[in-house]
């Protein structure tokens, strides 16, 4: 079904194509309310547009245990900023050459009261998809400064800038807060953004920058 959908066709001349993603349930002979089967196939139907659309999944059970602990990660997101649960690791960076530490990349880890440390890849998509990425960037951006205030003026710190939070019109305000607070020179904080970033919103970026 959805390959002929994607099927390129004409109008008056000209190639037009269409893309499609499905999510497809099983009803069988089991009761079910339609209610729960259309969420069963806005499940598949997510997982679908994930793997690259043009292309179908099927519902399965996991699915379903997924999309509860994304509900469980947002609902508990907003308390864990409150509360400060989050902490910062750091990964060293080498020079090549002569194989000392020239800096340090700041990563964030949340470290729940009865969860324990959950990784970035169960968060971070979350906080991007709930608009919380703004505020948690600008806590790892603000507090990799503090920490860093008394590192040796040779090692830098790099921070990680999402592309919502690039896109943030407080965040050069953030930044420049951050740096005089912890008296931290602009050569010494990188700023790590992806190419993505920058081409989503070129005139913005050449503000932003």
């Amino acid at each position: 079904m959805v390959a002929e959908v994607c099927k390129p066709y004409l109008i008056e001349d000209r190639r037009v194509v269409v893309t499609v993603s499905a999510g497809v349930v099983e009803f069988g002979t089991s009761h079910m309310e339609q209610v729960d089967m259309l969420k069963r196939a806005n499940l598949a139907l997510h997982r679908s547009r994930a793997l690259g659309r043009k292309q179908w999944t099927m519902f399965e059970p996991e699915l379903g245990r997924v999309a509860d602990h994304r509900r469980w990660i947002e609902a508990e997101m907003q308390t864990a900023l409150d509360r400060q649960d989050f902490e910062l690791h750091y990964q060293p960076q080498l020079d090549l050459i002569t194989g000392q530490i020239v800096g340090y990349e700041a990563l964030v880890r949340w470290r729940h009261p009865q969860k324990g440390l959950i990784p970035p890849i169960e968060f971070i998509p979350v906080a991007e998809e709930t608009g919380l990425i703004n505020q948690l960037g600008h806590w790892v951006l603000t507090t990799a400064c503090a920490e860093a205030a008394d590192w040796p003026d040779h090692v830098r710190i790099a921070v990680n800038v999402s592309a919502l939070q690039f896109r943030d019109q407080r965040l050069p305000q953030v930044l420049s807060m951050a740096l005089q607070t912890y008296d931290i020179q602009p050569g010494e904080l990188e700023l790590e953004l992806t190419e993505s970033t920058l081409m989503a919103d070129t005139e913005a970026a050449q503000a932003t920058v």
